[in-house]
């Protein structure tokens, strides 16, 4: 029992830590994973479900390319608004 309750805990962590940043939950980071997630869902259901989508391409396209576009949108948004004051001074605000 005790394995088990240390299992979802490292779990639990795991996930907050994909999401979450210094003060909070990251949005650029949530949809991420959301769309992680789905592609996932959507392509093992086609799979064993033994269907076809004609558009699966452009999902699959959509969702992975959203993962990495909302990776360096994060990680934009971190660096331009994000700092604190001491790590910006002498620098150009612009």
């Amino acid at each position: 029992m005790r394995n088990t309750e240390s299992v979802h805990m490292t779990v639990k962590q795991f996930l907050k830590g994909i999401m979450w940043e210094a003060e909070g939950p990251s949005l650029t980071r949530v949809l991420t994973v959301f769309a992680v997630f789905l592609f996932t869902v959507v392509t093992l259901y086609l799979v064993f479900a033994g269907h076809s989508w004609e558009h699966y391409d452009t999902f699959a396209g959509i969702a992975g390319g959203g993962g990495l576009l909302g990776q360096v949108g994060n990680k934009f948004i971190n660096s331009k608004f994000n700092r604190s004051p001491r790590e910006t001074e002498g620098r150009d605000p612009g």
